[in-house]
């Protein structure tokens, strides 16, 4: 199956558009601001991406015509904008899986239609759905279904950097946390608690090291005062007196929260010790993202 064809109504700059593609590689090419990206972004749109990104429309997304300067009343915004896909040339699995929402062509092709409606309301409030069927028959799509559409989608140069930075927004983390090495199992009792991860087993063991260290870490330094309190002793004695009377807790170091999804967080993939460039981070971002599509465990199409 393959993306066949895309139409954009009121979408951005296009009042009216129809994109038609081949099966394989497809080039997108123009100058500046002729509305490459609109077509890029109304496909994420409707398909969603395998990163899961929230998508968010605004007024500037519905279409608006040239501003007039010969004294006319300016033009409005168009208060809806529709995106329509059409995908095409399905085998027997393929098919299967849309077959609710599929049907045949003039030339007895099974194809799948999507559609994509936003409304833009008083307030600026913006609602919007999408769904699937031939013309005048959709229906919701179930979510199982969506996500055999999504699609990788490898940003912008001036994105990488964001994404490959250690962080709750890593894009590594979230592309580890989707391999099978990363899952957490249950234990085979009847317990119903989660093993520990090995990596978890790591940062304990690490936090336990490091605390042992700063156990010995005197605040006084000089020889004359071995019985100097050591740097938590006397963290926990400044809080002391800040703590309400019934606030036993005491502070502690460690080195990351021994979890599995926050170690991951603070990993960081990186080419050479020193600070990488944009170029460079754009090469880890799409290194990164193609191992995602290589163990992609939803098995999308």
């Amino acid at each position: 199956m393959f993306l066949k064809e895309l139409q954009l109504t009121n979408f951005r700059k296009f009042e009216s558009l129809k994109v038609n593609f081949q099966k394989g590689l497809n080039v997108l090419v123009g100058e500046n601001d002729s509305g490459k990206t609109a077509i890029v972004d109304a496909i994420r749109y409707m398909l969603n991406t395998k990163s899961f990104e929230t998508i968010r429309f605004e007024q500037r997304d519905f279409y608006k015509p040239t501003t007039i300067t010969d004294g006319s009343p300016q033009p409005e915004r168009a208060d809806t904008f529709t995106i329509t896909a059409i995908f095409s040339d399905f085998d027997e699995q393929e098919a299967a899986k849309f077959i609710e929402w599929g049907y045949f062509n003039e030339k007895k092709e099974f194809e799948l239609r999507l559609f994509l409606k936003a409304k833009l309301l008083e307030n600026d409030r913006i609602t919007w759905d999408i769904k699937a069927g031939p013309l005048g028959a959709e229906s919701q799509m179930d979510g199982d279904a969506k996500a055999l559409l999504q699609v990788t989608y490898l940003k912008p140069l001036r994105d990488a950097e964001a994404e490959m930075t250690p962080g709750y927004r890593s894009r590594f983390a979230q592309i580890l946390q989707s391999h099978n090495s990363f899952k957490k199992v249950k234990r085979v009792n009847a317990d119903g608690q989660y093993e520990k991860h090995e990596l978890e087993n790591i940062i304990e063991e690490a936090n336990e090291q490091i605390s042992k260290f700063l156990d010995g870490v005197k605040t006084k330094s000089t020889d004359q005062d071995q019985a100097s309190p050591n740097i938590l002793e006397s963290i926990n004695s400044y809080i002391e007196d800040f703590r309400q009377i019934d606030d036993k807790r005491e502070a502690y170091v460690k080195i990351a929260d021994p979890e599995l999804h926050k170690i991951l967080k603070t990993l960081g993939l990186e080419l050479e010790k020193n600070s990488s460039g944009l170029g460079t981070l754009n090469k880890l971002f799409m290194a990164a993202e193609l191992l995602h599509l290589e163990t992609d465990p939803f098995d999308t199409l």
